[in-house]
């Protein structure tokens, strides 16, 4: 996340929040960040969130995720609020709202995910 500066802005149990600013060199041509960008700051964000919830022991991974781009993602920074909605024993289920600052008329949301991710008590498998 380093490459991108993203970081981490808050974490609590069953939420995180990561923003980064826009820049133009994750964009295709000086226009909308690219949409893989906006995937994998939603997906870090369920992530942590999912993490939240369990012991530092556990791991976890995406397991798959289902994304919607409802819109060009332009503006200042662009921000990942990931919630659990629920809880599993193998799978906790997360979605996570992207949205971006620095525009017209408040914070824009651009995009909106669902990710299972598969968890690990263990940490290896």
């Amino acid at each position: 996340m380093t490459n991108l500066g993203a970081q981490l802005s808050s974490i609590d149990p069953g939420q995180a929040v990561i923003e980064m600013p826009c820049r133009s060199d994750l964009s295709l041509r000086g226009g909308p960040l690219h949409g893989s960008i906006v995937a994998t700051l939603l997906d870090t964000a369920c992530g942590h969130a999912a993490l939240s919830q369990l012991s530092p022991a556990a791991r976890g991974a995406t397991a798959k995720f289902k994304i919607d781009l409802l819109a060009p993602a332009f503006g200042e920074r662009l921000i990942a609020q990931a919630t659990v909605k629920r809880l599993g024993r193998t799978l906790i289920t997360c979605t996570a709202d992207a949205y971006t600052t620095g525009v017209k008329n408040g914070p824009r949301l651009v995009a909106t995910m669902l990710a299972p991710i598969a968890v690990s008590s263990l940490g290896s498998d």
